[in-house]
């Protein structure tokens, strides 16, 4: 049995972390275990955070998880989360150049929020970028690689408005 009530799948697009996600989710409740898993494109999402600027992070991203951890604790469920520890927020922090000392605070903060869930942390490594890109495409199709595009430039765009400011 595992005891951990949080998985969290972290990594490059086109990793798998998406299917990896699913894949587990379904085995785990095949043997049995109470499990939910939420999608980084889920809408709602229990740290729905995608809509935040890079600057808001430091301040929102904390009361989020502790939100979803005292929730969790109260449920008999594991819960997986894909790309919402590092990749949806700390990437995005980096990137509009807020101090590494800062980010590995806010860091910190959310690992006090979740350690009670006995978090997992899955991360995965991607070696060749074109290939990920090209098996996404295949695999999700022209209209959900137009979207991530879109929604990459728009996080892209927030960090520059950000450095302006």
């Amino acid at each position: 049995m595992l005891n951990s009530k949080l998985i969290l799948i972290e990594g490059f697009p086109g990793a798998g972390k998406t299917t990896t996600t699913v894949q587990l989710g379904t085995h785990l409740r095949k043997q049995g275990s109470a499990c939910d898993w939420h999608l980084e494109e889920d809408d709602p999402h229990p740290i729905a955070c995608l809509g935040f600027k890079a600057n808001d992070l430091a301040q929102k991203l904390p009361p989020l998880w502790a939100i979803f951890a005292e929730q969790a604790r109260q449920k008999p469920t594991i819960t997986i989360i894909e790309s919402r520890l590092w990749q949806n927020t700390a990437m995005f922090m980096f990137m509009n150049e807020h101090p590494v000392a800062e980010i590995m605070d806010i860091c910190h903060l959310v690992y006090q929020e979740i350690a009670p869930l006995e978090p997992t942390l899955l991360n995965f490594h991607q070696d060749n970028v074109e290939i990920a890109l090209k098996r996404l495409r295949a695999v999700r199709g022209e209209e959900w690689m137009a979207w991530a595009l879109q929604k990459n430039h728009n996080q892209l765009s927030l960090v520059s408005i950000s450095r302006a400011e």
